[in-house]
């Protein structure tokens, strides 16, 4: 009882500029004073039950939750050391090796290309046998160990977001790039430098998909592009 006498004396002292006249008047009326003594647990209790309820509905919002995986998705983890089942084993902080080990992979399995039929979850990267650019660069950048989003992203200026956003890579400006930095043409396309140069890795159709040694050269110019760098 003394603990509830001092928490709703809190209460009463926190709103008592809006409490405090109606307290006053209430307090002239013969009896109720001694009724509210005997009612305090119970109100005390209402009111905590009522806010824990309120509190559960505000976490269990779609808004709040989506509000929280978002922030989540948004912090870079790089180097988590996930590899990819069924492909080439290892993880690797280089690029260029994962784009060169996963290049190897869709040429030697007979992968083609496609906008239509592409994997939806990590698992089905070695099972659907089609790609596209984005879906090549995202499986290299997951193959390296950088956790760039839950799901394969086929689309170039999405996974170009994602890449910065949530795996931390950088975008270089002086118009120079390296093997390993994702080339990125806004709108278009995207794929990986092989060197410094116009050969680049990449699965933007079925004949660079083919191509001997797993490079081909870029069709776009390279410095046309928007040069993004892994994190070290």
């Amino acid at each position: 009882m003394g603990l509830i006498s001092r928490i709703w004396g809190f209460i009463l002292k926190v709103f008592d500029p809006i409490l405090g006249p109606v307290t006053r008047r209430l307090k002239k009326i013969p009896g109720l004073v001694i009724l509210i003594k005997h009612l305090l647990p119970i109100i005390t209790i209402f009111i905590i039950m009522v806010s824990i309820a309120l509190i559960w509905e505000f976490l269990e919002n779609d808004k709040v939750t989506n509000l929280v995986s978002d922030i989540s998705e948004g912090l870079p983890k790089v180097g988590e050391g996930q590899t990819t089942s069924g492909a080439p084993g290892g993880t690797s902080s280089n690029m260029e090796q994962a784009a060169k080990k996963i290049h190897e992979y869709v040429r030697t399995n007979g992968y083609t290309y496609s906008l239509d039929v592409l994997a939806q979850t990590d698992d089905e990267l070695t099972q659907v046998h089609s790609l596209c650019c984005a879906t090549f660069v995202y499986w290299a950048a997951k193959e390296a160990g950088y956790k760039v989003a839950d799901a394969p992203i086929h689309g170039a200026d999405r996974l170009a977001t994602a890449l910065v956003n949530n795996a931390g890579f950088i975008e270089i400006t002086d118009g120079t790039h390296q093997a390993g930095d994702v080339l990125w043409y806004p709108g278009e396309h995207i794929e990986i430098a092989a060197g410094p140069g116009e050969e680049v890795y990449n699965c933007g159709g079925d004949i660079s998909i083919r191509a001997e040694n797993d490079i081909s050269t870029s069709s776009r110019g390279t410095s046309n592009a928007r040069v993004y760098r892994a994190p070290q």
